[in-house]
């Protein structure tokens, strides 16, 4: 998010989350990216967004898988956002989640504190458990218990499938505009006395299903009012060898390339550690190819005005820049910085993900436009 304003920003990004609250039409499975196609693996890095936080405001922040295997995974998640004293800080957390959990746990715990210990037994992190899937596909509801801390209150109910076939669910892809085929359910959940409408779009992934959208609504009210409350992923990324061939032979033939995985602190131009595979990717790329220089580009949104957003992307280019030369030995002189704001846009800035894309590295050599 690029804003000089944080209520503005925010005031931005919750009109597009309310506006994208009805999930897009159904469409056919071929033109959507299945679970499958979506690894569970260490270099895998997942953006979202949060409006609506009570105790945290609004803010980005990364889930990223630390490590995996048959006992469960580890998570870690890095945001800048707003401590319990109101102080904004870079927060850095893990959380490990057996495979005994991810297969059948009922509760489903959202948020991450300093204070919470590393293993919650009983509870999911990044979705719900493989069992509440298959209850939504085989029964059409399942049981769930959602908290959004650890500390905070149980939201107990049961979720109902709206379609029987999956529906399309947009996101950027390594840094491309796609779709995802995702499970929508919704539910009162709460306690007596106080429940609320849920909205969820799941990734019925084979091995750790993915919340895509979570949202709920005013207290006791009615299903379908606007939400209070929106947590949405804007980005997957997983970089690998296929990302770095398809980078590296995009500079040399195109001249330019889009660098996927990049992620800044929300309105700031410090690079979230979940943008090392990006840099390392970078880096390799410029190692192979000691002849080659290279402008490093910041592109905005188009949240806030012109001359924030210059400066902005400039910053965002520079502290990509830096990174290269102080952490992988990238010669200074082989890179060159320029920021664009938001005067080149890729995408729609009328939606999350259109605004997510626009947001953007790129690295330029000086052999075409």
């Amino acid at each position: 998010m690029t804003s000089p304003s944080a209520s503005a920003a925010t005031i931005a990004l919750f009109a597009t989350l309310i506006v994208t609250t009805c999930p897009v039409a159904s469409r056919a499975a071929d033109e959507m990216v299945t679970p499958e196609q979506i690894p569970m693996r260490t270099d895998l890095t997942i953006g979202q967004v949060v409006v609506g936080d009570t105790y945290r405001g609004a803010y980005e922040f990364t889930q990223s898988i630390g490590a995996l295997d048959r006992g469960g995974i580890e998570i870690l998640f890095s945001a800048d956002v707003k401590d319990d004293a109101g102080i904004k800080r870079c927060i850095a957390v893990s959380r490990q989640v057996a495979a005994d959990d991810i297969e059948a746990a009922r509760m489903q715990v959202l948020g991450y504190h300093t204070d919470d210990p590393i293993a919650m037994s009983g509870s999911t992190s990044i979705g719900p458990s493989l069992q509440i899937m298959r209850g939504l596909a085989a029964t059409g509801s399942a049981d769930i218990d959602i908290r959004n801390y650890l500390n905070k209150r149980d939201n107990n109910g049961t979720l109902q499938r709206v379609e029987i076939e999956p529906i399309a669910f947009p996101v950027l892809l390594n840094g491309q505009s796609r779709q995802l085929a995702a499970v929508h359910a919704v539910g009162q959940l709460g306690v007596p006395g106080s429940m609320r409408w849920w909205d969820l779009l799941l990734l019925d992934h084979p091995v750790q299903p993915i919340t895509l959208r979570i949202s709920y609504g005013p207290d006791n009210g009615e299903r379908g009012a606007p939400p209070e409350w929106v947590r949405q992923v804007i980005r997957i990324d997983f970089l690998g060898h296929e990302e770095l061939s398809k980078m590296e032979v995009d500079l040399e033939g195109d001249c330019r390339v889009r660098v996927p995985g990049v992620y800044f602190e929300f309105d700031s131009d410090v690079l979230n550690p979940a943008s090392e595979p990006a840099l390392r990717l970078a880096s390799t790329i410029l190692q192979r190819h000691p002849d080659w220089t290279v402008a490093v580009e910041g592109h905005t949104d188009i949240v806030g005005n012109r001359s924030y957003n210059l400066d902005l992307s400039s910053r965002r280019a520079q502290a990509f820049k830096t990174a290269l030369v102080d952490r992988f030995g990238i010669e200074p002189a082989r890179l060159a910085t320029a920021g664009y704001g938001f005067d080149r846009p890729v995408a729609t800035n009328d939606t999350v993900e259109g605004r997510a894309e626009n947001r953007r590295v790129e690295l330029v050599r000086p052999c075409g436009n």
